[in-house]
């Protein structure tokens, strides 16, 4: 699976070729959450990149997006398409071309006609049929569609309900229901609803896909919808970081509308300005405190739907925050708690101020939801080493368990992780032009050094990035990388080590190929210049690049060292979970899935594995600690 925006013709990038920025590797809701790195040189197109997502996100191509590199007519029309591609190589997509109106969208056709199978689950289709009905009667009002849904629900609760003519009836009611309200403002959140609370029932998603539905946009849309449970079309959110200190928290009440914190807060719980003015004029003109007392009571009431919301998108464990607004004669003051204590906002861990500005700036007015987009360009950059590492912490945690995608543009290399390199993109101008660079591990052929483009993109040595007295093993290509570094983290490891892939090692069918793994040797040993070591496949060339490095100080280890049956990083895994996790065909041959390693990695605590292959994958470190 993979969703990613392929960027055509937009200023400088995708003139030639459209470039791919992949997003995520996997499309399903629960494990979408990613966190990207953009990264470059200085003017290398870092914000074309990020401008083309929220070009993409509004839903409109300027003018000044047209490019100035080529007055050809062809080349003169931006194009950015989102795609998704399932496991099946289906595509979904949506495109928006410079010059025409709306989107343009294509869906994966069904092979053979659909066959409806509500009659599976009547009491359920029952039920759902019922909400459907109260819903659509609240939110729209379309009467003849809620008269068509409660006849339905009538048959349904019959004795013997014909279930083949029930079936048709459905299917044209639900299909006059999409063609009225696709244009509703409402529809979005309304059918998001619905397929969050009922989409394990068939009937749901079936509804989803009907082809009676009005236009392609509405078909491909509520496909997606049904199948992945997110929408299709992401709400794209470019964020700027407006810095909130204790400063902001109060307020005298002449200038109350000039303090934008309490401006938002006010906003957030509904509470107009001129029913906080009255309040005080009431104060003022009968000295009766009262009218004070009875709203600040009112809007700590309020606050606390606030507070639930910000503790649930916070992911808080233990004491959870709270907040209060004190009315007072000289004016208004906000406070937080944490538990029973107050605290003092200044005096706040860095992850938490971050998140109490992205709050109360944007996710308390903008509603992110599951497969939205938050871009950010250049954040962190006032904070110190150790903020900037505990923000880029607390951007990865946020972004997987709220199921979004946080797209991140830095020049600071302490905003990326070792052990995530796959969430890197590089951006690199040739000719004017700028490339994007998706899997980082497959950047040089002839330079096997993954941090080269890293250190490159950051102007920096090694020794930012890999701090020298780490134990460095490295690894051939993304896949082994991921594997190895999501059993680390399931198993707790304890040892110190960073693992590093690179770009194969040869193949010994190639002419030259022992010349070839004589260079990467030789650029290993100058990348980790103590006790480097090479973890290797036991294959004809994993057994040459031992022989050519027998006296060398590079230390290369080939996997059936470890154990005669570790073949490929794959042959660790038990045969029931090589075939769980589809990493086997039907021939029995192994699958490289470099795309689902990473999501794999993220996620490995959801998925049970035998203890064969925890076994096995203990072994490896076991053998790597003993050296």
């Amino acid at each position: 699976m993979e969703r990613s925006l392929y960027i055509s013709k937009f200023r400088n990038i995708g003139l030639g070729e459209a470039q791919k920025f992949v997003l995520n590797n996997s499309l399903e809701k629960g494990k979408m959450g990613n966190l990207v790195i953009v990264i470059g040189a200085n003017n290398s197109g870092k914000s074309n990149v990020l401008d083309a997502l929220s070009a993409f996100g509004a839903g409109k191509i300027a003018t000044r997006d047209v490019t100035t590199l080529s007055f050809e007519e062809e080349d003169r029309k931006p194009k950015l398409t989102l795609s998704c591609k399932t496991d099946e190589n289906h595509i979904y997509s949506c495109s928006y071309t410079y010059g025409y109106n709306g989107a343009h969208f294509t869906y994966p056709e069904d092979t053979q006609k659909k066959v409806y199978k509500f009659s599976n689950d009547l009491n359920s289709l029952t039920t759902c049929l019922e909400t459907l009905s109260h819903k659509i009667s609240r939110y729209y009002g379309f009467t003849d569609i809620v008269e068509q849904l409660n006849k339905i629900i009538e048959t349904a609760k019959s004795e013997q309900p014909n279930l083949a003519k029930l079936t048709d009836r459905v299917v044209d009611c639900m299909s006059n229901f999409f063609k009225q309200a696709e244009s509703d403002s409402n529809y979005k959140n309304f059918w998001t609803q619905l397929v969050n609370t009922y989409g394990n029932y068939l009937f749901v998603k079936e509804m989803a896909t009907l082809q009676g539905a009005s236009s392609a946009a509405l078909i491909a849309k509520n496909k997606y919808l049904a199948e992945y449970g997110i929408e299709l079309i992401p709400h794209c959110v470019k964020y700027e970081q407006k810095r909130i200190s204790n400063n902001d928290l109060s307020s005298q009440l002449n200038n109350i509308a000039s303090n934008t914190f309490l401006m938002t807060v006010l906003e957030a719980i509904n509470l107009k300005i001129q029913t906080l003015e009255t309040a005080y004029n009431t104060y003022k003109t009968f000295n009766n405190k009262g009218a004070l007392v009875t709203l600040e009571k009112d809007i700590n009431k309020r606050l606390i739907k606030i507070a639930a919301d910000f503790n649930r998108l916070y992911f808080l464990s233990g004491d959870e925050y709270s907040f209060g607004i004190s009315l007072e004669t000289t004016g208004v003051f906000f406070s937080l708690y944490r538990g029973n204590k107050d605290i003092i906002l200044d005096y706040q861990s860095t992850g938490f101020r971050w998140f109490f500005d992205l709050y109360f700036n944007l996710l308390c007015k903008n509603s992110l939801i599951a497969g939205d987009i938050l871009i950010m360009d250049e954040p962190a950059t006032n904070l110190h080493v150790k903020g900037q590492m505990e923000l880029r912490n607390f951007l990865k945690d946020f972004a997987i368990k709220n199921d979004i995608t946080i797209v991140l543009a830095t020049h600071s290399p302490f905003l990326a992780d070792l052990e995530y390199l796959d969430e890197i993109r590089v951006i690199r101008m040739k000719d004017n032009e700028s490339i994007i660079l998706n899997d980082f591990s497959a950047i040089d052929p002839t330079d096997p050094d993954s941090l080269k483009p890293i250190k490159e993109a950051f102007t920096v040595n090694n020794h930012i990035l890999l701090d020298p007295d780490r134990k460095v093993v490295f690894v051939e290509g993304i896949t082994d990388y991921n594997y190895l570094l999501a059993f680390k983290k399931l198993l707790k490891i304890s040892e110190d080590i960073a693992f590093l892939p690179i770009e194969g090692i040869g193949d010994i069918k190639e002419a030259g190929y022992k010349d070839k793994q004589i260079d990467i040797s030789k650029s290993l040993i100058t990348i980790k210049k103590h006790n480097p070591i090479l973890i290797v496949d036991g294959d004809g060339a994993g057994k040459s690049m031992k022989h050519i490095n027998s006296d060398s100080e590079l230390t290369v280890i080939s996997l059936t060292d470890i154990d005669s049956t570790f073949k490929t990083i794959e042959s660790l895994f038990a045969p029931e979970d090589l075939k769980k996790l589809e990493l086997v065909d039907s021939k029995g041959k192994y699958i490289k899935k470099s795309s689902f390693s990473a999501v794999f990695k993220t996620f490995v605590k959801d998925y049970k594995l035998s203890e064969i292959t925890k076994n096995n994958f203990v072994k490896i470190f076991k053998y790597l600690t003993d050296l």
